[in-house]
């Protein structure tokens, strides 16, 4: 009777796995068709030279200098940062970072960019509530994939080491990696209110200093918007990934357990 509920739930928990899959399927192709639209409108706006007519590192400089932010260094960020962090601001190195493609141009994807990390350093300033707990919580987010890797790696060298590699601290570990893989991605996304944020400061601080046209600001929504979209899909693909490994894994553990009773 046990053993036939166990089969009943493994089933179950086949189709869920399928289903997971068909969806990661299906968001997988939505967000790169929203990369690619995204990489387009990138490549436009950056070719579409801004109407001020000043660099987005300039940008970045002037406004910062303006609102008591001089000690904010701006720079080109280096080629492991435009890979990792890209365009972005830190409050641990007091830095604004621009990517080489937009760091001495003044198109209005430069002039975008610049003026959303400007508005990230001002949320910091001000002590914003959302930007105070999206700097606390970064060390999480940004490292939390690594930790999960690191449960894994432990996990097999234990079983290996002392559990005569029978797989049980392995899939103990693993479950734990993965939860933690789960509430990093919940943090994440906890962290694009502060985002928007700093996207309406720009607007407002770009507009307000003549940097943007009202027909560039449109763009700059534009532009803004499609990255929101980028970032959702992105964390949501990576959540279902979590959640069919989840799945898996429990799968993984039924049945380790009906091999130990039979």
């Amino acid at each position: 009777m046990i053993y036939a509920e166990t089969e009943g739930l493994a089933i179950t928990l086949i189709i869920a796995i399928i289903i997971l899959g068909v969806l990661i399927g299906i968001a997988s192709i939505v967000a790169l068709i929203f990369s690619i639209y995204l990489a387009v409108k990138y490549i436009k706006y950056n070719r579409q030279k801004a109407k001020c007519g000043v660099a987005g590192k300039d940008v970045a400089r002037q406004l910062l200098d303006k609102n008591d932010l001089g000690h904010i260094k701006v720079v080109r960020a280096s080629l492991i940062a435009a890979f990792t962090v890209g365009n972005s601001y830190s409050h641990y190195f007091k830095r604004v970072r621009l990517r080489g493609l937009i760091y001495k141009k003044d198109s209005l994807t430069s002039v975008a960019i610049a003026g959303e990390k400007v508005g990230l350093a001002l949320l910091d300033k001000e002590q914003d509530p959302d930007m105070v707990k999206r700097i606390r919580l970064l060390p999480i987010i940004t490292f939390g994939p690594f930790f999960f890797i690191f449960l894994v790696l432990i996990g097999l060298l234990l079983d290996f080491l002392f559990f005569n590699a029978d797989g049980t601290v392995f899939l103990i570990l693993s479950v734990i990696a993965v939860l933690f893989y789960v509430w990093t991605f919940i943090l994440s996304i906890r962290t694009l209110k502060s985002e928007k944020k700093a996207q309406d400061r720009a607007i407002e601080i770009l507009r307000q200093d003549n940097y943007l046209t009202e027909d560039e600001v449109q763009d700059a929504k534009d532009l803004y918007h499609l990255y929101n979209i980028n970032y959702i899909l992105d964390a949501v693909i990576a959540f279902l990934e979590a959640l069919r490994k989840i799945l898996m894994l429990v799968l993984k553990i039924m049945a380790k357990m009906n091999k130990s009773n039979n």
